[in-house]
C-alpha cells in the first residue's frame, strides 16, 4: 500500500534530544522515503533497502538505533536482529521492528526475537517519533547504568588490590622489624649501664620508632583482615579490670611526658568472654587519642559493670569533635582534624568499632561537659560474641 504523507511539522516528540543516528532498513521505497522524511527533522537517518546492507553498515559504523522492516529480501528483519545481537559492537543497540502483520501474537513474536519494540503498519508519524524517542532514552539510561557499574567494579577491584598490597606489605615488614628490635635489644645489653648517656638516649628513641612502626604494621594487618572478613577473635575468660590497668600503665609515661593527668578508675573485678589482645587494642586506641587531642588536660578512664554489660568510658577535655563529624570519624582513613597538626592514618577508631562490634558491643562518642570528647564502649558480659567480624 501507499505510504501516508508526513504530517505538518510534528515537534512534540523531539524533546530537545541530541541528533542521534538512525539506521533504517525497508525494501519499500515509498515507506522508506516517508519514514526518512518524518525522522530527518530530529535525527540523522541512513536508509538502506535490505537487511544485508543494514548489517554491513551497522557493523562498520554502529548507529544509535536500528529501525527495520521484518519482510525484506536477502536478509529479513529477524535475521538482521539476530546478527546484530551476536556482534559485540551492536549487541546493546535498540532495535525496532516494523511489520504489516498485526495482532498480539505477532507483537509477542517480534519482541521475543530480541527486538526492543514492535510497530504495526500503518502507524502514525507521532507514534513512530514517540517510540523512537522512548527507546533512545532507555538506551541512554542502560548505557549510564552500565558505565556506573563498570566504574563501581573498577573501584572495587582497586580497593581489593589496595587491601592485598596492605596485607603483603605488612607481612613483609613484620620480619625485618622483629629482627631490628632484637638487634637493638642485643646492642643495649652489649653496651651495659656504663654506656654514654647520649648513646642510651638514642637507643631509647630508636626503640620508640620501632614500636611505632610495629604498631603501624599491626594496623595494616587489621585493615586487611577486617575488610576480607578474616578478623578472628581468640576468646577466653578475661578480667577487664586487670587488663585495663595493665594497658593504661604503658600510657602513663606518655601522659607524664605531656604533663597530662591520667586517672584510671576501676569498679571491678569485671570478668567476661573477650579477646584480650583486641580489647587491649581498643583501650590503647582510645587512650592514645585522648592524650593526643587532650592538649595536656586531664584524661579519665573508667570501667564500670552494669548488670549484663560493662561500660568503659574515656574522657578528655581537649579540642572536641563537631557533631557532624561524630559518625564519619569511625570510617576507614577518616579523621576529624587536619593531618598537618596531628599524625595518624585515621584507622584507629575504625578498627576499634570493628573489634567492639565483633564482641556484640557498641562504641559511641559524645561531648564532654565543659569541652572535649567522651568515648563510651559497651560490651556484653554473658552473651558470647561472634567469633569472626564481617564488614559490609
Amino acid at each position: 500500500s501507499r505510504a501516508p504523507a508526513p504530517p505538518p511539522q510534528e515537534t512534540h516528540a523531539q524533546e530537545e534530544l541530541p541528533r542521534a543516528r538512525i539506521l533504517l532498513a525497508d525494501d519499500n521505497r515509498d515507506m522508506r522515503d516517508y519514514i526518512q522524511r518524518v525522522l530527518s527533522t530530529a535525527y540523522e537517518v541512513e536508509a538502506v533497502k535490505d537487511g544485508q546492507k543494514a548489517l554491513e553498515s551497522a557493523l562498520a559504523h554502529p548507529p544509535d538505533l536500528v529501525l527495520s522492516d521484518v519482510m525484506m529480501p536477502r536478509l529479513d528483519g529477524v535475521g538482521l536482529l539476530r546478527a546484530l545481537r551476536a556482534a559485540p559492537q551492536t549487541r546493546e543497540l535498540p532495535i525496532l521492528l516494523l511489520s504489516a502483520k498485526a495482532g498480539e501474537q505477532a507483537t509477542v513474536e517480534g519482541l521475543s526475537s530480541g527486538a526492543d519494540d514492535y510497530l504495526v503498519k500503518p502507524f502514525s508519524a507521532a507514534e513512530l517519533l514517540a517510540r523512537i524517542a522512548s527507546n533512545l532514552r532507555l538506551a541512554r539510561m542502560r548505557s549510564e547504568v552500565a558505565d556506573e557499574r563498570a566504574r563501581a567494579e573498577g573501584l572495587s577491584e582497586a580497593l581489593h588490590a589496595r587491601d592485598d598490597f596492605l596485607s603483603v606489605a605488612a607481612h613483609e615488614l613484620r620480619t625485618p622489624l622483629a629482627a631490628f628490635q632484637l638487634h637493638l635489644e642485643l646492642l643495649e645489653r652489649g653496651l651495659g649501664r656504663d654506656a654514654p648517656p647520649k648513646a642510651l638516649e638514642r637507643l631509647k628513641q630508636a626503640r620508640s620508632f620501632i614500636r611505632r612502626l610495629a604498631t603501624l604494621v599491626d594496623v595494616l594487618m587489621d585493615v586487611s583482615q577486617i575488610t576480607s572478613g578474616r578478623l578472628k577473635l581468640n576468646l577466653g575468660d578475661v578480667d577487664l579490670a586487670e587488663l585495663l590497668v595493665e594497658v593504661t600503665r604503658f600510657a602513663e609515661e606518655e601522659a607524664r611526658r605531656d604533663g597530662t593527668q591520667l586517672t584510671v578508675t576501676v569498679h571491678g573485678p569485671v570478668t567476661g568472654t573477650f579477646d584480650p589482645s583486641r580489647i587491649a587494642q581498643v583501650v590503647n586506641n582510645l587512650v592514645s587519642n585522648a592524650l593526643k587531642f587532650g592538649r595536656g588536660k586531664p584524661v579519665d578512664v573508667t570501667l564500670q559493670p552494669d548488670g549484663e554489660v560493662v561500660r568503659l568510658s574515656v574522657v578528655d577535655r581537649g579540642i572536641g569533635i563537631r557533631p557532624e563529624d561524630r559518625e564519619r570519624i569511625f570510617g576507614r582513613f577518616e579523621r576529624a582534624v587536619s593531618t598537618h597538626h596531628y599524625g595518624g592514618l585515621g584507622l584507629g577508631l575504625w578498627v576499634s568499632r570493628q573489634v567492639v562490634e565483633a564482641h556484640q558491643g557498641r562504641i559511641d562518642v559524645e561531648d564532654t561537659p565543659g569541652g572535649g570528647t567522651t568515648f563510651r564502649v559497651t560490651l556484653p558480659l554473658k552473651e558470647a560474641p561472634v567469633p569472626t567480624a564481617q564488614v559490609g
